[in-house]
C-alpha cells in the first residue's frame, strides 16, 4: 500500500541566532506530493539562511525541540561559556525530520568549533518522545542507512534525488535518479545509498550546492 508523504525544502530568509527561539524554525508545508515509503516531513537547511556567524548555537535550549536536545549532548562544553568567552559553539548545517513506523526521528548534522578548532561533520538522530526531544539510544539497520545518506549528501542533493523533474544544475544525479528508484518508480533509499557511494567521485561537487 502506497501513503501519500510531504517532501519539504524551507528556506527562509530570517538569519538563525542561538540567542533567538528555535520554534519558529519549523518550517511551511510546500505543494510537493510524491508517494514514498517515508514520511519525510521536513528538510531543513540552516546553512542557506546563515550568515558569517548565524546557525550558532552557543547556549543551551530547551529540548522541546530538536536543537534544544543537541545541546543537551553538549551540555558540559556549552556551560563552560558562561564563565569565560565563549570558546565553544554548535555550527548548524541541515535538518532531516523522518516518520519510521509512526515514530517522528530528527537527524541534524552539525560540526563542533572548540577553541576555534573545527570538527568534521557529525550527524545526530534523534527520537520525539512525549513532546520532547531525546538522543535515539537504539539504531537500526534502516536508520544506520538514512543517517549514513544524510551524513554525506547536502539537502539539496537529497532533494534533487526525489525530485521528478530534471534540474540542469545537476546533470549527474539527473542521470542516477532512475537507478536509484524501485521497479514502481518510487525512491528506495537502500538503493540509493548504493548508487551514491559508487559514484562518490562524481558526486562531490555538488555537496556544497
Amino acid at each position: 500500500m502506497k501513503i501519500c508523504f510531504l517532501i519539504i525544502v524551507i528556506i527562509i530568509t530570517n538569519p538563525i541566532f542561538s540567542q533567538i527561539d528555535f520554534d519558529q524554525y519549523k518550517g511551511q508545508e510546500s505543494k510537493i506530493t510524491i508517494n514514498k515509503e517515508y514520511a519525510f516531513v521536513n528538510l531543513y537547511p540552516y546553512y542557506k539562511n546563515a550568515s558569517t556567524q548565524d546557525s550558532l548555537i552557543t547556549s543551551r535550549i530547551k529540548p522541546s525541540i530538536p536543537e534544544g536536545a543537541l545541546t543537551e549532548k553538549y551540555f558540559d562544553d556549552l556551560a563552560k561559556n558562561d564563565t569565560s568567552p565563549s570558546s565553544f559553539s554548535i555550527v548548524l548545517h541541515s535538518k532531516l525530520t523522518i516518520d519510521i513506523n509512526l515514530i517522528r526521528h530528527c537527524f541534524i548534522k552539525y560540526k563542533l568549533n572548540k577553541n576555534n578548532e573545527v570538527s568534521d561533520f557529525k550527524v545526530l538522530e534523534l527520537i520525539l518522545d512525549k513532546n520532547q526531544w531525546k538522543e535515539a539510544t537504539e539504531t537500526t539497520k534502516e536508520t544506520n542507512t538514512i543517517k549514513d545518506i544524510f551524513s554525506y549528501c547536502s539537502v539539496n542533493m537529497l532533494f534533487e534525488f526525489y525530485n521528478q523533474s530534471d534540474n540542469p544544475k545537476f546533470p549527474v544525479i539527473n542521470e542516477l535518479k532512475t537507478s536509484a528508484k524501485n521497479t514502481n518508480g518510487i525512491l528506495d533509499l537502500r538503493i540509493l545509498i548504493q548508487v551514491i557511494f559508487e559514484n562518490k567521485a562524481a558526486l562531490d561537487k555538488y555537496l556544497f550546492l
